[in-house]
């Protein structure tokens, strides 16, 4: 009975108005083709323009989480997951180290350089306090609140798993194309900011 009660309310949770950003989200999605065939494809590898785009838009959601006017404490979390997305996403600079201490014929990458490794410590680290920081707070509870009672904007939340299902295959050997996934992530990162922006700025009735 409990599932069949919370389909019946989420139905009725579905938030199906368009306005001006999911339009721009909706125009990003139909733009994907053509960014595939007339965009440079330097645009899009490690620490170019699409990705310094990426860390841009992740920054504004970070900035987003920190000025939630309801459930603080939730979106900070959910700040310390966008920071460990950006973390992903610079890789901790290693272009920088790789540039400074590596020689120009060699592979990017940490294990190849001298304490590399702690790249690795440090990321799981941080995923570590991340989850204690949400068990120290019971982030269940809000969650669990969402989930139950906040509208589902279900044109934006569709953009971000669309993409987020279109950016993983692009990473497969089928396709293994690094435009469209770079594509997908970025459109993924705007609809998931705004979904963050829509969410942070509600209010429960009770």
């Amino acid at each position: 009975m409990f599932i069949v009660e919370f389909i019946k309310n989420a139905i009725n949770r579905i938030d199906k108005n368009v306005n001006a950003m999911t339009l721009i989200e909706f125009l990003l999605v139909s733009s994907m083709y053509s960014i595939m065939k007339f965009s440079d494809p330097q645009w899009f590898v490690e620490n170019s323009v699409v990705e310094n785009i990426q860390i841009a838009v992740l920054a504004i959601a970070f900035l987003i989480c920190l000025t939630a006017k309801s459930e603080r404490k939730f979106f900070v979390f959910c700040g310390f997951l966008v920071l460990f997305l950006i973390i992903r996403e610079t890789n901790l600079g290693r272009s920088y180290f790789c540039a400074k201490y590596l020689e120009p014929d060699e592979i990017c990458r940490w294990k190849n350089l001298k304490y590399g490794y702690m790249a690795d410590v440090v990321r799981i680290l941080f995923a570590v306090s991340i989850l204690a920081y949400a068990v120290y707070n019971k982030l269940w509870l809000p969650l669990r609140r969402f989930i139950s009672k906040a509208p589902i904007y279900i044109w934006d939340l569709g953009v971000v798993v669309l993409c987020a299902v279109i950016g993983t295959i692009a990473e497969t050997s089928y396709i293994d194309s690094e435009i469209l996934e770079e594509t997908s992530e970025t459109i993924m990162y705007i609809a998931f900011t705004y979904c963050l922006w829509r969410y942070s700025r509600y209010r429960f009735e009770n």
